[in-house]
Protein backbone atom coordinates (compact mmCIF):
# COMPACT_ATOMS: atom_id res chain seq x y z
CA UNK A 1 0.00 0.00 0.00
CA UNK A 2 2.82 2.40 0.84
CA UNK A 3 4.48 2.00 -2.54
CA UNK A 4 1.25 2.80 -4.34
CA UNK A 5 0.60 5.88 -2.21
CA UNK A 6 4.14 7.21 -2.70
CA UNK A 7 4.07 6.57 -6.46
CA UNK A 8 0.67 8.24 -6.69
CA UNK A 9 1.93 11.30 -4.79
CA UNK A 10 4.96 11.61 -7.08
CA UNK A 11 2.85 11.16 -10.21
CA UNK A 12 0.31 13.81 -9.23
CA UNK A 13 3.05 16.39 -8.63
CA UNK A 14 4.07 16.23 -12.31
CA UNK A 15 7.65 17.12 -11.51
CA UNK A 16 10.51 16.38 -9.19
CA UNK A 17 9.55 15.66 -5.57
CA UNK A 18 12.03 15.73 -2.69
CA UNK A 19 12.20 12.72 -0.42
CA UNK A 20 11.78 15.10 2.54
CA UNK A 21 8.40 16.19 1.13
CA UNK A 22 7.27 12.57 0.80
CA UNK A 23 8.29 11.94 4.41
CA UNK A 24 6.28 14.98 5.47
CA UNK A 25 3.09 14.12 3.56
CA UNK A 26 3.19 10.40 4.40
CA UNK A 27 3.99 10.75 8.09
CA UNK A 28 6.43 7.84 7.79
CA UNK A 29 10.04 7.77 8.89
CA UNK A 30 12.76 8.75 6.43
CA UNK A 31 14.06 5.17 6.48
CA UNK A 32 10.66 3.69 5.67
CA UNK A 33 10.10 6.12 2.79
CA UNK A 34 13.62 5.58 1.48
CA UNK A 35 13.17 1.78 1.44
CA UNK A 36 9.90 2.02 -0.48
CA UNK A 37 11.28 4.56 -2.96
CA UNK A 38 14.23 2.27 -3.70
CA UNK A 39 11.82 -0.57 -4.44
CA UNK A 40 9.75 1.66 -6.75
CA UNK A 41 12.90 2.73 -8.62
CA UNK A 42 14.00 -0.89 -8.99
CA UNK A 43 10.57 -1.83 -10.37
CA UNK A 44 10.64 1.09 -12.83
CA UNK A 45 7.64 2.98 -11.46
CA UNK A 46 9.64 6.09 -10.54
CA UNK A 47 12.99 7.58 -11.46
CA UNK A 48 15.64 9.01 -9.18
CA UNK A 49 16.83 12.53 -10.03
CA UNK A 50 20.54 13.32 -10.14
CA UNK A 51 20.48 14.61 -6.56
CA UNK A 52 19.72 11.13 -5.27
CA UNK A 53 17.07 12.46 -2.89
CA UNK A 54 14.49 13.63 -5.42
CA UNK A 55 12.17 11.54 -7.53
CA UNK A 56 9.86 11.87 -10.52
CA UNK A 57 7.53 9.67 -12.53
CA UNK A 58 5.97 9.74 -15.94
CA UNK A 59 3.98 6.52 -15.65
CA UNK A 60 0.39 6.48 -16.79
CA UNK A 61 -2.60 6.07 -14.52
CA UNK A 62 -3.01 2.63 -16.03
CA UNK A 63 0.51 1.59 -15.02
CA UNK A 64 0.03 3.06 -11.56
CA UNK A 65 -3.12 0.98 -11.07
CA UNK A 66 -1.02 -2.19 -11.47
CA UNK A 67 0.49 -1.64 -8.03
CA UNK A 68 -2.70 -0.50 -6.32
CA UNK A 69 -3.59 -2.92 -3.55
CA UNK A 70 -7.00 -4.55 -3.74
CA UNK A 71 -9.66 -3.77 -1.18
CA UNK A 72 -11.35 -6.58 0.73
CA UNK A 73 -14.42 -6.14 -1.46
CA UNK A 74 -12.33 -6.43 -4.63
CA UNK A 75 -10.71 -9.60 -3.33
CA UNK A 76 -14.11 -11.11 -2.55
CA UNK A 77 -15.36 -10.20 -6.04
CA UNK A 78 -12.41 -12.03 -7.63
CA UNK A 79 -13.02 -15.32 -5.77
Amino acid sequence: MVQYELAKEIQKREGIVAQEELVRVSGLSKGAVDAQLRKLVKKGYIEEAESGTEYYSDISDRELEKIKPLTIEEIRDHQ
